[in-house]
């Protein structure tokens, strides 16, 4: 399997609504030894709740959207992209071309279209840093992705955080590293060249800080007991 090959990033432009022991387990396998899995959340119009493996927590599952930023639909054949709170992120799902077997190439659409968008950006991630974690990767994704007017908190319950959006992506990853400063007052003040766009997260218990650390809001006495300050 691709499990045992060493590979980095899975995609799974495929799913069920019947869960199988075997699929759950090469899952398993591949997200127990860090890979990042990619998965389409289906085209049946339908809520993703019960759509395998798209729906198991660490995998990244992928609903489809049109050029114009709308939920995917194929009125040929009634297929519209998988919806619900299951959904992590979307992407483009409309008039994509791909690689056909036996050589050449068709248009097609759908999530198994737009999960593969999200596993290149991954993988790009992946690239820059081997070793980040799928959670850290699925977290960057997240946060960078691209919301057009109109993404209301509708669409974020229905379609995920936004479009995966590369450029963002990039820029997340890259932003200047921040710099800690003790003042004369004794406090901590955090900054970095990114200035006022940037949100920063600290710690002070020797760990490594996440966005589910303290956010930062303002320079503060370090507290009693602390072993580090380290931010993100």
């Amino acid at each position: 399997s691709s499990v045992n090959y060493n590979v980095d990033v899975i995609n799974m432009s495929l799913g069920d609504y019947i869960e199988k022991e075997s699929v759950k387990k090469a899952v398993k396998a591949a997200i127990d030894k860090g890979i990042v899995v990619v998965a389409s959340a289906g085209n049946d119009g339908v809520d993703a709740y019960n759509h395998y493996p798209s729906n198991y927590p660490d995998v990244i599952s992928v609903a489809a959207l049109n050029s114009s930023n709308k939920p995917w639909s194929n009125t040929s054949n009634g297929k519209k992209t998988n919806y619900g709170n299951s959904i992590d992120i979307s992407a483009p799902g409309s008039l994509i071309k791909t690689t056909v077997p036996g050589g050449g190439y068709e248009t097609d659409g759908g999530t198994s279209m737009a999960a593969p968008f999200v596993s290149a950006a991954a993988a790009i991630l992946k690239s820059t840093n081997k070793n980040i974690s799928p959670a850290r990767i699925c977290e960057i994704l997240k946060l960078s992705a691209y919301k057009p007017s109109g993404w209301t908190s509708n669409y974020a319950s229905n379609y995920g955080a936004g479009i995966v959006n590369y450029y963002n992506m990039l820029e997340y990853i890259t932003m200047p590293a921040p710099k800690i400063t003790l003042g004369s007052n004794n406090k901590i003040s955090i900054t970095s060249a990114a200035g006022s766009k940037a949100k920063y997260y600290y710690t002070t218990n020797g760990t490594n800080p996440t966005t589910s650390s303290t956010k930062y809001t303002g320079s503060f006495s370090v507290p009693s007991g602390a072993k580090s300050i380290k931010a993100i």
